[in-house]
């Protein structure tokens, strides 16, 4: 499999209501446009995995992402690799960022995401994988 691109990736999670935070990606983004997805991007150079995410999130959330987990690595159907991690976040988390990539984002329960046209099959499997998680955690 050639890979097309590296990524880092990371989907907040607010645990109290059982949703997560995605990114709306922008109507001209060469890669799955219009759709949401997760904040993150291109590993560049030597980077690992972590220092891209730390890197990305302070780049569109304008936040440093301090504790996080590692969900490990999947893939999509261009393919790219991605490097998905995911947090917990409280209810100051949205007043606390700053989007400044896409167009913005949007508070996901399950039910939502599963019913969502705006997103790719390979990802709505990774948001569901956490969703699960966390529900099963609570």
């Amino acid at each position: 499999m050639q890979i097309v691109k590296r990524k880092s990736c990371l989907i907040p999670c607010f645990l109290k209501n059982k949703e997560v935070f995605l990114s709306l990606r922008s109507r001209n983004a060469q890669q799955y446009p219009d759709i949401y997805s997760f904040w993150g991007g291109g590993i560049e150079g030597g980077e690992t995995p972590e220092e891209a995410l730390v890197r990305e999130i302070r780049e569109e959330l304008s936040i440093l992402p301090t504790s996080y987990t590692y969900l490990g690595v999947r893939y999509d159907s261009i393919p790219n690799e991605k490097h998905i991690f995911y947090c917990e976040v409280d209810d100051t988390f949205k007043s606390t960022i700053e989007t400044y990539e896409g167009q913005g984002g949007r508070w996901f329960s399950k039910n939502e995401v599963e019913k969502e046209e705006k997103m790719i099959e390979e990802d709505r499997a990774i948001v569901l994988e956490i969703l699960d998680l966390i529900i099963g955690s609570r």
